[in-house]
């Protein structure tokens, strides 16, 4: 049974610091938001009591919060009695409250939900905090360019994605202008999907997103082995060893290395943080060795004993990697410090990150032919191309892919 009730919209704020006090109507296990028009200062809502406190029109806004809570119900009960709700999504219910209050609505006035609404629903639905976090930057970026009070889908068209994508020019790359225009299209598509929005108002069929060509992210494999065998200071060492176990490891992204508590039968097993897919890796004796060397008490790794945020252990990794090269003493002429000479890095491989380690596995590996759906595989691309569960795929070519690899790093021919 569908079910709606008072919620105080507090995720994005106006200008003046008031908030949209919405219904929030679940059906189906989802809950899609009711606007009512009416925006009220934080101290203003009363959570426990459902109304609205200290606003000089409090009445009217209880005595209209009322009304529609008393419509929606009534709307969904007579559905209910028709035997029709079954077949409503929570979208398409949606629709059908909204018309209630006027009999026969035009399309314009059951049609225009706002944008800003559909993001924050999109965003709600993201399991990763991370997804999370750039989908709530392109919201910021789409409010600095237009009202988020009155923006809706049938207001951009080819000609407002042109004017929006030339604003964010001013001040970003190509690739970040694109990643917010594919997160508004990612909203658009579900609003079609879920029949919020028609066909008809898809915009991105006569604008095409611009992408860029991004720098070189991969050692080639005699840059590799320069690395490996670069005689580091000591404290770049440890560094070093973790890029090349994540090489070892076919590319492991730093949060599940981090993650990892054993090495069970000669293997590696996780869940991918970002994609949720299973991962077993055949633990090649060049990680073994590492892992050996660094071993932890509660994880597998002392590092991952040391440093609980990921994310800071992937920041020191890759400020480190950029700093192993030669090393020159220059003449120290800050004011603040004494010294007299100081230290300057001539980095080997300038711009290098763990996240070169995935990359250059999967250059090397198409330069031994290993074929493509195995290393997409390995890589977890596969989506519906290959399988939905890395684990699934046949261990076995993933297990002779990594070892050729590595194999061809030892300089032992593998053509």
């Amino acid at each position: 049974m569908a079910s709606v009730k008072p919620y105080f919209d507090t995720r994005s704020p106006r200008k003046d610091g008031t908030c949209p006090l919405k219904l929030a109507l679940t059906h189906k296990g989802n809950t899609v938001l009711v606007s009512l028009q009416i925006y009220l200062l934080p101290k203003c809502w009363d959570s426990r009591k459902q109304e609205v406190v200290k606003d000089k029109r409090k009445a009217v806004y209880n005595d209209a919060l009322r009304r529609r809570l008393v419509l929606a119900e009534n709307v969904i009960l007579k559905l209910g009695e028709k035997g029709e709700l079954k077949t409503l999504t929570a979208s398409a219910l949606k629709k059908r409250i909204e018309a209630g209050e006027n009999p026969d609505p035009t399309p314009a006035e059951t049609s225009r939900p706002l944008v800003r609404d559909l993001f924050l629903q999109f965003i709600d639905t993201c399991k990763i905090e991370g997804t999370k976090a750039i989908y709530r930057h392109t919201l910021e970026r789409l409010g600095r360019f237009a009202d988020p009070d009155t923006l809706t889908f049938e207001d951009i068209d080819a000609s407002w994605l042109r004017r929006f994508e030339a604003a964010m020019g001013e001040n970003n790359k190509v690739n970040t202008i694109s990643l917010h225009l594919r997160n508004l299209r990612a909203v658009f598509n579900r609003a079609i999907d879920e029949e919020i929005i028609p066909q008809g108002m898809y915009p991105f069929r006569r604008f095409k997103i611009k992408k860029e060509s991004t720098p070189k992210r991969s050692l080639s494999v005699e840059e590799l082995r320069k690395l490996r065998d670069y005689p580091c200071e000591e404290w770049q060492e440890k560094w070093r060893d973790m890029f090349l176990l994540v090489f070892y490891l076919i590319g492991i992204n730093t949060v599940d290395l981090m993650s990892l508590t054993e090495v069970r039968k000669g293997r590696v097993e996780y869940r991918r943080a970002k994609t949720h897919r299973l991962y077993s890796i055949k633990v090649e004796p060049e990680a073994q060795a590492i892992i050996d060397k660094y071993r932890g008490t509660d994880h597998l790794l002392s590092f991952a004993d040391q440093y609980v945020d990921h994310g800071d252990f992937r920041r020191r990794m890759n400020a480190t990697l950029k700093k192993i090269g030669p090393v020159e003493w220059v003449e120290n002429r800050s004011r603040t410090h004494p010294k007299k000479n100081k230290k300057r890095y001539n980095a080997l491989f300038p711009g290098l990150t763990s996240y070169w380690a995935r990359h250059t596995w999967a250059t090397i590996a198409a330069s031994l032919d290993i074929p493509q759906e195995t290393i997409t595989a390995v890589l977890g691309h596969g989506g519906n191309t290959v399988t939905d569960i890395y684990i699934d795929f046949d261990q076995r070519k993933v297990d002779e892919a990594n070892r050729k690899v590595i194999d061809y790093v030892n300089g032992k021919s593998t053509r």
